[in-house]
C-alpha cells in the first residue's frame, strides 16, 4: 500500500501544473544494489527507486519558482527516501555529504587535503579544500 502513497504522492507533485522538464522514479536494484569489491566510494544505491527530476530556469517558470518547487517536489517525496542522493543528479547540493557513506567522506576529504592543498580541483560536489 505504501508504494501506491508514493506513487499517488509523486503524480500530485509532478503531474499537469509542475515545471519541471522531466520528473522521474527510476528503478534501481539489480546491480546496483550491492557493491562489488573495490568499488569505491559509490558502489551501490540504497532503495528501490531514485527520484529524479529536471527543469530549465525561465522554462516556464522562473529560477527561484523552479528552486522552491524542487524543494516541494523533494519533500513530497520525503516519506520514502532514503536520505542519500545520488552524485551524479545532485546538482542541487554543492557537499557529498547526503551521497556516500561517512567513511567514504572522510577518505575523499582526506585525500582531496593531500592532493589538492590549494583547491585547484573544482567541481560541484567535492569536499571544501
Amino acid at each position: 500500500m505504501t508504494g501506491c502513497l508514493a506513487i499517488e504522492a509523486f503524480l500530485k507533485v509532478a503531474g499537469p501544473g509542475s515545471p519541471l522538464l522531466a520528473a522521474e522514479l527510476r528503478h534501481l536494484r539489480g546491480a546496483l544494489a550491492a557493491a562489488p569489491a573495490g568499488a569505491g566510494a559509490r558502489g551501490h544505491l540504497e532503495g528501490d527507486f531514485l527520484l529524479f527530476g529536471v527543469g530549465i530556469p525561465g522554462a516556464p517558470a522562473p529560477a527561484p519558482e523552479l528552486e522552491a518547487f524542487l524543494d516541494r517536489y523533494l519533500e513530497a517525496m520525503g516519506p520514502w527516501a532514503t536520505g542519500t542522493r545520488f552524485t551524479s543528479c545532485a546538482e542541487r547540493t554543492t557537499w557529498l555529504k547526503t551521497c556516500v557513506p561517512d567513511g567514504a567522506l572522510e577518505r575523499l576529504t582526506w585525500t582531496r587535503a593531500l592532493l589538492d592543498p590549494d583547491g585547484v580541483l573544482v567541481g560541484p560536489q567535492l569536499p571544501p579544500s
